[in-house]
């Protein structure tokens, strides 16, 4: 290997690495409030059974149920825009190639 492919080389893994360390900080990070998260749901969610007895398994189903369809509702918003914006893409195209 000559000397200009080896430092070459050094730049792209200096580069690499510097970009590939920071990504690792942010996942360390985002994992960090993911799973600080995740405890503090897991502690109302005792907490709430405890104060509400067999009641919260109902109160918690009838909770996930609506949020379920709350999601799906505003993904499938989304979805029909993106379709729309892709259709219209697809038009104009075939406008701008029409010979």
């Amino acid at each position: 290997m000559t000397n200009q492919n080896s430092t070459h080389l050094s730049c792209l893994y200096n580069y690499t690495k510097e970009n590939t360390d920071h990504l690792g900080k942010e996942e360390i990070k985002f994992l960090y409030k993911k799973d600080k998260l995740n405890k503090s749901l897991y502690r109302t969610h005792l907490q709430a059974a405890q104060e509400w007895g067999k009641t919260w398994d109902l109160i918690r189903g009838n909770m996930h149920t609506t949020l379920n369809l709350e999601v799906e509702r505003m993904y499938k918003n989304v979805d029909d825009k993106i379709s729309r914006l892709a259709n219209l893409q697809i038009e104009r195209a075939d406008e701008k190639f029409k010979f």
